[in-house]
């Protein structure tokens, strides 16, 4: 059975280790681990909390491992794991500008979300500089090895490095690294908290079960889009079967066969930095 690494304590000084970082993360964990409510407009918090617990706890990873990783020698899979996490997170927040919140305000008629726009871009451009980093910097690695995510957004991609501290034709420098995650995870930690209010169950008054079905059938359309040998996997390592069920509605024979068999394979070793890679097995896909 395959084990997550155990996760190396992060130093005091990390952004992630600050009371106000942890007590996000502590809070969205807590509404995470609820039942989920009955009906669409109750229970879009709960969703949105697992989704950002889900992000923070890759963050951590991404941090916490930086050194390990070096020390162990598993710099391909460290940085293929990093490449994941990031994705997840620019990825998600793409999707909510683009898709997700305007249709909340087309059907709302209230421009309710502006604020997560606000804050989207209090941290994204250090966000993409990071994530642009750890791709080149695996890169970079010998023997050359094929990117993990393999579409980048273009507005990712034009991203100016020209400010990014961290030098990615350098070998990898986890000080560096984290000192850069420290500038701008707490903007981030902040949003991802202040945003679950925005989705109570009163600023979702206005919609039907029609808008509710359709822009659950865009959220659904743009997750089956993404590659599944790196979004599926590291979403379901990293959350318990229960609450993967209720967030992901897989048909059983993905689920238990072409998860374990196909799309876990691919990237088999980077999985043990997440929480729960044992779910990418057969006997833990139950």
């Amino acid at each position: 059975m395959v084990q997550a690494h155990p996760v190396p304590a992060l130093p005091p000084t990390s952004a992630l280790a600050a009371e106000d970082v942890v007590n996000t993360h502590n809070k969205l964990r807590e509404i995470a681990a609820g039942p989920k409510p009955n009906g669409w407009k109750e229970s879009q918090s709960w969703v949105m909390s697992n989704v950002h617990a889900l992000l923070l706890d890759m963050l951590v990873r991404v941090y916490a491992f930086a050194d390990w990783a070096v020390e162990h020698n598993d710099l391909a899979n460290y940085l293929g794991f990093a490449d994941i996490a990031l994705a997840q997170i620019c990825q998600h927040h793409h999707f909510e500008e683009t898709i997700f919140f305007p249709h909340i305000q087309q059907v709302t008629g209230k421009d309710i979300m502006a604020q997560n726009v606000v804050q989207h871009h209090l941290f994204a451009p250090q966000l993409e500089q990071t994530w642009l980093y750890v791709r080149h910097a695996r890169q970079n690695l010998n023997p050359l090895l094929p990117n993990v995510v393999k579409d980048v957004p273009p507005e990712v991609e034009g991203v100016d490095m020209t400010t990014c501290p961290l030098d990615a034709d350098k070998p990898f420098d986890p000080a560096g690294l984290r000192r850069f995650m420290d500038e701008w995870v707490p903007a981030l930690a902040l949003h991802l908290g202040d945003e679950i209010p925005t989705l109570s169950p009163s600023n979702l008054e206005a919609f039907g079960d029609k808008d509710a079905k359709e822009i659950d059938a865009k959220v659904n359309g743009h997750l089956k889009a993404l590659d599944p040998h790196w979004f599926l996997c590291s979403a379901i390592a990293m959350m318990p079967n229960k609450t993967t069920k209720q967030m992901i509605n897989l048909p059983v024979p993905v689920r238990r066969l072409l998860v374990p068999f196909v799309f876990a394979r691919k990237n088999h070793g980077m999985w043990p930095y997440c929480s729960l890679p044992e779910n990418l097995t057969f006997s833990g896909s139950a």
